[in-house]
């Protein structure tokens, strides 16, 4: 549904009702729609949320499958045990000042 800037002065008890019922209203000024209602909703979990953003089209699901940290740590951890990193910049630095 859309209102007016002026509709929507004198009908705000009407329009917070809808929103409340679940309906998502538009609020126009010179034939230009400039916001957009619609209810607070309760906390989700985070699938759910990424979910109706996905259906919203603000974001989009990653072209492939990802590995999970699970696998990422597994996998370093094994390469580190075959060939463990060079220290970094910060523990050669602190080696050079002993």
């Amino acid at each position: 549904m859309t209102y007016t800037v002026q509709e929507a002065r004198e009908r705000l008890s009407e329009i917070l009702q809808r929103v409340q019922d679940g309906e998502k209203v538009v609020i126009s000024e010179e034939g230009r729609e400039v916001a957009e209602l619609r209810a607070v909703k309760e906390p989700t979990s985070m699938g759910d949320t990424l979910r109706e953003l996905e259906k919203e089209g603000i974001i989009s699901s990653a072209s492939e499958p990802r590995p999970s940290l699970e696998e990422v740590l597994h996998d370093l951890e094994e390469a580190w045990s075959i060939a463990p990193p060079e220290p970094g910049a910060l523990a050669r630095f602190l080696e050079s000042r002993r």
